[in-house]
């Protein structure tokens, strides 16, 4: 069966072998209650539970955590702290604040790494046969390295 018929079938349903949740009673994550059985993890060990689908001895988890610890830098110069800053500054929860420095630190234009591999794929399309561009950027190339 394919079609809208298959689409409206399958609609509001979830299928998943990692948990599920179910509102006003419980909620199942990896076989287990979360709020009877995994409620005395901390976050850090749940997060590992749920990757390795076992528990992670503590020793293990010290160790995540020192690196966490150690490679987190409380400093106003870096980029993702001022944005995680700025969420705070705004009363959003921790989780966002943190969601949002994490995320500008994985983007693409972080860096500003993005405006040379376009312009990379356009002076190279330049040169392939029959490809034509409106504009000649590669004289302002060395205009946007100075830059950098």
């Amino acid at each position: 069966m394919s079609g809208p018929q298959a689409l409206a079938e399958q609609a509001g349903i979830l299928r998943t072998t990692m948990g599920a949740a179910f509102p006003g009673e419980r909620a199942v994550f990896r076989g287990h209650d979360l709020h009877r059985e995994l409620k005395d993890m901390d976050w850090l060990s749940l997060c590992a539970f749920g990757i390795f689908g076992r528990p992670v001895p503590p020793e293990q988890i010290e160790l995540i955590t020192s690196a966490f610890v150690y490679s987190s830098y409380p400093n106003a110069r870096l980029w993702n702290n001022r944005v995680a800053a700025l969420a705070g500054t705004t009363r959003s929860t921790p989780n966002l604040a943190i969601s949002a420095a994490q995320a500008i630190s994985e983007a693409t234009i972080y860096g500003r790494g993005n405006e040379f591999r376009a312009l990379d794929f356009f002076c190279g399309l330049r040169g392939r046969p029959g490809a034509r561009l409106a504009f000649d950027r590669r004289a302002q190339v060395s205009v946007y390295v100075s830059w950098a």
